[in-house]
């Protein structure tokens, strides 16, 4: 069985979504071992969406009445800690309106959907790829972590309907890079792990994965464009 191996080098520190993930020099990613897989699993933000809190941050500053400052060092100190494993938008407003010891703003939800929908949309490519990748003969699974809000406009979007199952932090409480959630994953689907392609743009995550068995895939469709994932996508053989 031919194993094919990309080798991502880089010794500074890759910064996603305003947070930073750390991947040591010369770090080899394994790459599908096609024979042996049934079944690709994308994380969502970073890989198939072009998510960011860039956008957002200056939407929240005119909604608090505070600079794009104060809103970055919220969530600097406590989003790194809390993201993804709440239940409920009013869990996350919370969170901010704490950090930054104002009210919330009456009908901020609402109007952050709004703000977040174009954000949200999977890439037109991307949606090709898991097309194809189905018509191939693969199970395709999400494993991501989402805040509610980013779920609910998700659903509204009916990106859930292009996966054969998706697993969610905000479902359960809990987030990537914790095993459990990965774990969640696998008790629903009948593919072992080493039978998966875990594909993500964290490190730690791809870590974690790597420990319960998974091949995986390293991508950051911010730092690596599309060829990259084009060439990977493309090369997997249907499933026999």
């Amino acid at each position: 069985m031919r194993l094919q191996m990309v080798k991502i080098l880089f010794g500074s520190m890759l910064t996603i979504c305003g947070f930073t993930s750390t991947a040591p020099i010369g770090v080899e990613y394994n790459m599908p071992a096609k024979e042996n897989l049934k079944a690709i699993v994308f994380d969502y933000g970073g890989v198939l969406a072009k998510i960011s809190m860039k956008t957002t941050v200056p939407f929240m500053a005119k909604e608090f009445e505070v600079d794009n400052s104060d809103i970055q060092n919220v969530f600097k100190y406590d989003y790194a800690k809390h993201r993804m494993d709440m239940f409920s938008d009013q869990d996350f407003w919370e969170l901010v309106s704490k950090g930054l010891n104002k009210p919330i703003p009456e009908g901020i939800n609402e109007r952050y959907k709004v703000e977040i929908y174009e954000m949200l949309q999977i890439l037109s490519d991307k949606k090709e790829h898991i097309k194809t990748l189905k018509e191939k003969g693969y199970k395709v699974y999400m494993l991501s972590n989402q805040y509610p809000h980013f779920n609910e406009v998700l659903k509204d979007q009916k990106v859930f309907d292009l996966f054969d199952l998706s697993v969610v932090s905000c479902d359960y409480g809990i987030k990537k890079p914790t095993l459990k959630l990965y774990q969640i994953l696998l008790d629903q689907i009948p593919e072992k792990s080493d039978q998966c392609l875990f594909v993500d743009d964290t490190y730690e995550n791809i870590s974690a994965a790597k420990r319960l068995g998974f091949q995986t895939f390293y991508y950051n469709v911010f730092k690596h464009g599309k060829e990259l994932f084009d060439q990977v996508m493309d090369e997997l053989k249907p499933v026999k």
